[in-house]
């Protein structure tokens, strides 16, 4: 299996009025918007057996020149939301309502539901996101970049 993890684009934090990029308005900036353009022509080259992307604004915004390019179905999952960093266990409750002990067990059941999957897969999403879930597989990406593939094979 071969897993494409890409980090959202660059978002306008200044939009949403927070500094953090937990907050689910957060909009693409303009830097952002091409990046998803860049990124839609370089992933259309591949074939993916399934596409999955958190269902926050600046993830779907980073997707959607893709999914105008290929007539692939893309899966909205909430499971693969922002989280805290549940790595180093940091949570910030002004952030984030939800509890840590949901966060891991939401990004545990997509990670059960991922290793039944085979074939290539795009995951676009979060960094405390994508840090959790390669780590999980064996291949931590450490700081995702912004509109940056990542590639595990597994």
């Amino acid at each position: 299996m071969k897993i494409y993890f890409v980090r959202h684009a660059e978002p306008d934090y200044e939009l949403s009025k927070k500094d953090r990029g937990e907050y689910p308005g957060a909009e693409l900036s303009k830097k952002g918007l091409e990046q998803a353009e860049k990124l839609a022509s370089a992933l259309s080259k591949i074939q993916f057996d399934r596409i999955y992307c958190s269902n926050l604004k600046r993830t779907e915004q980073t997707i959607e020149p893709l999914k105008k390019i290929k007539s692939q179905n893309i899966i909205f999952d909430s499971r693969i939301r922002e989280t805290a960093d549940v790595i180093n266990g940091y949570l910030n409750h002004n952030d984030f309502d939800e509890p840590e002990i949901d966060q891991k067990k939401r990004l545990e059941s997509f990670m059960k539901d991922i290793k039944q999957r085979f074939g290539s897969i795009l995951i676009v999403s979060h960094f405390n996101t994508i840090e959790y879930l390669s780590r999980e597989l064996g291949r931590h990406i450490k700081k995702p970049e912004y509109a940056h593939i990542n590639i595990i094979e597994i």
